[in-house]
């Protein structure tokens, strides 16, 4: 093996590395924000939670897509379609607007739906169970 070809792979190492962290402090972030988005609403705020709704839901989206593996694209989606349920409930909640409630409905079946396709093409419901864990980007074992 040459050393060009150790440093290539020295270099894809810690590049992999890099995005792991990176994953696991956008998990991170997207849990601690979502959090804070319903202290805030139970609490009457507006604008603050209405902040935090958009932090969430763009850290949602990026780690949604973050894997090539249907069912961890399935349970993250359906762990998406439950920020945007929440999203809307406290929307609904807190600016007045009840026809939001029907559109946070919709979410509910839906997230049902990538469940079960997830556990379906995974054949674990553990492994499933997981992605919903809150933190997992501080698990010291590797998924």
């Amino acid at each position: 093996m040459s050393l060009h070809d150790k440093f290539t792979i020295n270099e894809s190492h810690e590049m992999s590395n890099r995005r792991g962290t990176l994953l696991s402090v956008l998990n991170i972030m997207n849990s601690l924000v979502w959090f804070c988005m319903d202290a805030l609403w139970l609490f009457n705020y507006k604008t603050l939670p209405s902040v935090c709704m958009i932090v969430m839901l763009t850290t949602g989206a990026y780690l949604c897509f973050k894997s090539k593996v249907l069912s961890e694209i399935c349970a993250d989606t359906a762990l998406f379609l439950w920020m945007w349920m929440n999203s809307l409930w406290m929307l609904s909640d807190i600016y007045n607007a009840p026809h939001l409630l029907y559109y946070a409905k919709l979410f509910f079946p839906a997230g049902l739906i990538f469940i079960i396709i997830s556990i379906i093409t995974n054949k674990s419901v553990s492994s499933v169970g997981k992605r919903f864990s809150r933190f997992r980007g501080l698990s010291s074992k590797k998924d």
